[in-house]
């Protein structure tokens, strides 16, 4: 990993420090991920992956493409609603006419579906109540 780590963040153009305060941590740890002596832990490997678009597989273990997919990139970034809403709107629009049509239409059938949902689950309480 101390390679890739390396070559990630060469590829990138940064020294240790820009690195390092790109994935949040301090230049000491970067150079000692470069060195072999620690490695990062899952979290920050996964800031790692999203930051600079790489594929977490070729990270951790060296083998897979190099550069992740966008909507796996995407989904890993995903921690609120504003960050649904814009991981949803960048793969739609990465989508051709006719695919977009049709993530329209799923998208409403779970909205009705949904609602349907919490419809039936508010009637069940007022019951029950």
């Amino acid at each position: 990993m101390k390679n890739r780590i390396k070559e990630i963040r060469k590829g990138s153009g940064e020294t240790q420090s820009e690195f390092g305060n790109r994935v949040g941590v301090a230049t000491a740890t970067v150079s000692s991920w470069e060195l072999g002596t620690r490695t990062p832990p899952k979290s920050v490997q996964r800031t790692i992956c999203t930051e600079c678009h790489i594929n977490e597989e070729w990270l951790e273990y060296g083998t897979g493409e190099k550069k992740a997919k966008p909507d796996a990139l995407l989904l890993a970034s995903i921690t609120n609603e504003e960050l649904i809403a814009e991981a949803a709107r960048r793969i739609y629009n990465t989508l051709p006419p006719e695919l977009q049509q049709k993530a329209l239409a799923f998208c409403e059938r779970l909205a009705e579906e949904e609602a349907a949902a919490r419809e039936e689950a508010t009637t069940d309480e007022a019951t029950h109540a």
